[in-house]
């Protein structure tokens, strides 16, 4: 079994600390630049602003409407941030960067339980410069540590720690619901591939259940007491059953995740079907030899499969639900590696550095120079910090066929989605976020300036290219490139 020796244990844990600081390193850099997503991005930043004003940490709030869709650990985690560190955008996305960064670090100690430790630095490597994490764990959204949590139980659970396996297996569950189950793929590969003689004993499995339940039970308790039907329907209704038996999106086929992993990585995770054979060969040649990581290479199989397999039936797609199994993803591409530097010690270091370039050169460059540098995101998030500046608090904005939560965000006022489209009007609304009342109507183009005359005070968000007629007391404020922002403030 390729692991580290007990002598070298002290060098595997610098190794570690190095992997992490330069994995946070990485992901920090340029993060603070550009803007906030117009989505969920914008939504855990607006759910922490509220959460500081409400002065209530256990209700995630969005126009002061309590939505029940979302457990709160990431945005407790974000709200410390911004305690720390002010409102910026490096706070807002600092948790999501330690997150990665750690996992880059559990990658690490993973696969020094499978494989040589040229090859185990090398998956630590094409973690963090795997094009979908680089992406999201530069944004304020919670999927990077969703799998920090279900990566640390599933170590925890493989070195026999099963009381704190159980506790992360609880913070995974509070950081977003059914999907924090997924660490039981680990138990579940041990009971198949090792039989019950691999399984810890019932005590510890209580003990680790406790710890899992001592970790979820309280918030949740808490929520269930306060607001009892109306939670159970929005945290188990809408954000789940209604997300897996109907499309919240644009309808996508069942090899989309196949699309994204081919689409966001290209050819570096062709190396994770290479890695697959290494697998099913070791596997063959060493089922019966006692120290063989029997559960650690099943678990590499089973974990991908699992993780896309299943949100590939479910009807709403998103990429970043692909996050998940990542780690495994990586620990794939880096086998061959360690399987070639048995028989060639240098080729295999080639090719280590080789693959984490090719990797890193393919999606870095890219993403550094574009991610939240939209300018057409600059220009909304301008529009919106200027309406800050220049409305009063009870004045609000109108965002015309563009998706409010980033302008929400900068502006900082009651925002109001108008869609002219009533049929785009119908997709949308199926969303939960767009279920607060108010914050979606559907206008007709034609009488969208009349509709705003109804109303004393306010500031509205146009594509630059829709003809508009102006009426007395209206006025265009600024007129840029994509956008034109309107007024009627007394002015």
């Amino acid at each position: 079994m390729p692991t580290t020796k007990p002598e070298c244990r002290g060098g595997a844990w610098l190794a570690t600390g190095v992997i992490f600081i330069a994995a946070a390193l990485l992901l920090t850099w340029r993060a603070g630049a550009g803007t906030l997503f117009n989505g969920d991005d914008a939504v855990y930043a607006q759910f922490v602003r509220e959460m500081r004003r409400s002065g209530d940490l256990l209700a995630l709030r969005l126009d002061g409407v309590v939505l029940h869709q979302r457990p709160p650990l990431y945005p407790w985690l974000v709200y410390l941030s911004t305690e720390c560190f002010g409102e910026g955008l490096l706070a807002l996305r600092l948790p999501a960067i330690l997150a990665a960064a750690g996992t880059a670090a559990l990658v690490f100690r993973l696969g020094l339980r499978v494989t040589t430790p040229l090859a185990a630095g090398v998956a630590a490597a094409l973690y963090p410069t795997a094009g979908l994490v680089f992406l999201y764990a530069r944004s304020t959204t919670s999927d990077t540590t969703l799998v920090f949590f279900i990566l640390l139980s599933m170590v925890l659970w493989l070195r026999g720690r099963v009381v704190l396996a159980g506790a992360a297996l609880g913070a995974a569950l509070m950081t977003k619901q059914v999907v924090g189950l997924m660490p039981l793929i680990a138990p579940a590969v041990t009971l198949v591939v090792g039989g019950r003689g691999a399984m810890p004993s019932l005590r510890r499995l209580l003990l680790g259940a406790g710890a899992a339940l001592l970790v979820w039970a309280p918030w949740h308790g808490v929520m269930l007491a306060r607001y009892g039907d109306a939670f159970v329907g929005g945290y188990i209704g809408e954000n789940v059953l209604r997300r897996a038996t109907s499309a919240l999106l644009p309808a996508t086929s069942p090899a989309y995740y196949l699309e994204v992993l081919w689409h966001k990585e290209s050819l570096p995770i062709l190396f994770a079907l290479a890695g697959l054979g290494v697998i099913v060969w070791r596997l063959r040649a060493h089922w019966r030899e006692r120290e063989s990581p029997r559960v650690e290479l099943a678990l590499l199989i089973a974990w991908p499969l699992a993780v896309l397999g299943a949100f590939s039936i479910v009807s709403s797609r998103i990429d970043y639900y692909a996050l998940p199994a990542y780690p495994a993803l990586a620990l794939l591409m880096a086998l061959p590696v360690g399987a070639l530097e048995a028989r060639r010690r240098s080729v295999a270091r080639v090719l280590a550095v080789a693959l984490v370039a090719a990797a890193a050169l393919l999606h870095l460059p890219e993403r550094i120079a574009g991610l939240h540098l939209d300018p057409r995101m600059r220009e909304l998030a301008d529009l919106a910090s200027l309406v800050r500046t220049q409305s009063a608090p009870g004045d609000e904005l109108f965002v015309v066929d563009e998706f409010y939560l980033l302008p929400r965000w900068y502006s900082d006022r009651r925002t109001t989605m108008v869609v002219t489209d009533p049929a785009h009007h119908a997709q949308l609304v199926k969303l939960d976020l767009l279920r607060v009342p108010g914050t979606v109507v559907s206008w007709p183009a034609s009488g969208l300036m009349g509709r705003l005359d109804q109303r004393p005070r306010w500031y509205a968000i146009v594509s630059a290219q829709r003809k508009v007629r102006l009426r007395p007391g209206q006025r265009v404020v600024v007129a840029g490139p994509t956008y034109t922002l309107y007024a009627r403030d007394g002015r």
